[in-house]
């Protein structure tokens, strides 16, 4: 076992004899003596469980003080059965810190995150640019139908490699992410075993991309492209939220002409992810996949971001098709 001052938080100098650890939810230590601020020392470096029994000696004070400083930084300690290698810090400082400030252990995180397997829609830009952040964060494996080869529009800086022109998407992809990564020429039993999907769709979201999930009781959220930017959809949890299906059941009752349109919409084949809306739209749905896969956590609000630069959060207003 090792012991810590989280890693994530700054450590800040405040005065000779008084730091802090951290400045959102800020823990000030002060009136620090000079043994209080070697014990703080070793804290912050970390300790394992054999030093920790020998660190009054280390810090050449007594268990008592040692014991009371503890008390003080206790809401910042962190502990973990195997510590952080260090080569491994200076690799993904910012993903292990995520893991950090949300409470959870790196080390156990990590494995969890190998067992996952997230379905994403489409291996357009968006859909490389939320698999290479997937990878970034340690996701096992990525599973997508996409069989289109890479066009001239998917070349780009946030897109493929211009070498790369005419290859099937997936083995591009492959090739730019690094991680398992499997393309399925059709629906099968191991779509039952995927974790979570992303929904990437222009205009309208197709019925029969988020009923093949609902069926198979899989979480998934959609990223979904417009004519005023972009929105991403909460995280549909079958059977316990709101569906795609709830809300796209809500417009066809209350938004004139709905029914008319749809269809006319479905049949279009363009892409409206402009870079700014295709980054703030593949952030807030891996935020959001993250938050499920490793706490279980979600949160029933749609996230928008209009080209004007007007940004909003808002629960979407649905009409229940029947899924809960």
């Amino acid at each position: 076992m090792a012991t810590q001052i989280n890693p994530a938080l700054a450590r800040l100098w405040i005065a000779d004899n008084a730091r802090q650890y951290g400045y959102r939810q800020a823990l000030q230590v002060t009136d620090l003596t000079e043994p209080q601020q070697r014990l703080l020392d070793f804290f912050e470096l970390g300790i394992t469980s054999a030093q920790h029994k020998s660190l009054p000696g280390l810090a050449k004070t007594d268990s008592e003080l040692t014991t009371d400083l503890e008390k003080r930084i206790n809401r910042v300690l962190w502990h973990s059965r195997t510590g952080i290698e260090s080569t491994e810090v200076e690799k993904r400082f910012a993903e292990i810190a995520r893991m950090l400030l949300q409470g959870s252990d790196p080390a156990e995180l990590k494995k969890s995150r190998k067992t996952k397997s997230v379905f994403i829609e489409r291996l357009d830009p968006t859909g490389l640019t939320v698999a290479k952040a997937l990878a970034l964060a340690g996701i096992g494996k990525l599973i997508s139908l996409d069989q289109r080869r890479v066009s001239s529009a998917d070349v780009s800086e946030l897109g493929y490699l211009p070498a790369q022109l005419g290859l099937a998407r997936v083995r591009a992809a492959q090739d730019l992410v690094g991680c398992d990564m499997q393309m399925h020429s059709r629906l099968s039993s191991s779509f039952d075993e995927v974790s979570l999907a992303i929904l990437i769709s222009t205009d309208i979201v197709n019925p029969a991309s988020y009923q093949t999930w609902l069926a198979r009781d899989v979480p998934h959220v959609s990223i979904l492209f417009d004519e005023e930017g972009v929105e991403v959809s909460p995280l549909v949890i079958p059977g316990r939220t709101n569906c795609l299906a709830c809300f796209e059941k809500h417009r066809l009752e209350n938004v004139e002409n709905w029914p008319v349109i749809a269809p006319q919409l479905l049949a279009l084949d363009r892409s409206l992810a402009d870079s700014a809306m295709l980054l703030f739209a593949s952030g807030v749905a891996l935020n959001q996949a993250l938050n499920f896969l490793d706490l279980e956590k979600h949160e029933p609000l749609s996230l928008r971001l209009d080209r004007s630069g007007q940004l909003g959060s808002f629960v979407p207003k649905a009409t229940s098709c029947g899924c809960r």
